[in-house]
C-alpha cells in the first residue's frame, strides 16, 4: 500500500497539554472509514503493590516526532485504507489522566482493531519516550525505550 498524502500535524501529537480525542477522530474520518477504535491509556494508581500519585513523560526531541510518524506509518500497513492518528503526554500526567490516545479507522472493524493493537505495542515498546513514576514512598524510572 502506498500513502498519497504527508501526515497531517493532528494525527501525530506530542503535547503537555490534556489530550483531545475529537481531533485525532478527525483526521482519520472520511468516506469509506466505517470503523473507528480509540484507545486510550492513562495514569493508574497502583503498580506492583504501590501507589502511584502521578507520572512525568520525557521524550528524545530530536527522533521522537520521526519515530511516531514510522510506528503510524507501518500500523496503516495493516491493510489498505486503515488510517491512524496517536497522540502522547509529556511533562507531568496525574493519576486518571491520559497519557496516550490512539485512534484508527478503515472500511473494516477487524482491520481498525488490528491496527489499534498493533499501533499500541509499537508505541510501548519502540517510541523513544520515558516515564518515571511517582509513589508515595519514592520515584522510578520505567519502561525506558529506544
Amino acid at each position: 500500500m502506498t500513502r498519497t498524502a504527508a501526515l497531517s500535524p493532528a494525527r501525530c501529537i506530542l503535547t503537555d497539554e490534556p489530550l483531545r480525542v475529537d481531533p485525532l477522530i478527525e483526521a482519520v474520518s472520511g468516506p469509506g472509514q466505517t470503523c473507528i477504535v480509540v484507545v486510550i491509556g492513562t495514569v493508574r494508581d497502583l503498580r506492583h503493590a504501590r501507589r502511584i500519585t502521578g507520572v512525568q513523560y520525557q521524550t528524545y526531541s530530536p527522533t521522537a516526532p520521526s519515530v511516531l510518524h514510522s510506528l503510524i506509518d507501518r500500523c496503516e500497513q495493516t491493510a489498505d485504507g486503515v488510517r491512524v492518528a496517536l497522540a502522547h503526554r509529556t511533562g507531568v500526567v496525574h493519576v486518571g489522566e491520559a497519557t496516550h490516545i490512539i485512534v484508527a479507522s478503515a472500511r473494516h472493524d477487524t482491520h481498525a482493531h488490528t491496527a489499534a493493537r498493533t499501533c499500541t505495542e509499537l508505541l510501548k515498546n519502540h517510541a523513544p519516550i520515558w516515564r518515571k513514576e511517582t509513589y508515595t514512598d519514592g520515584t522510578e524510572w520505567t519502561a525506558i525505550r529506544p
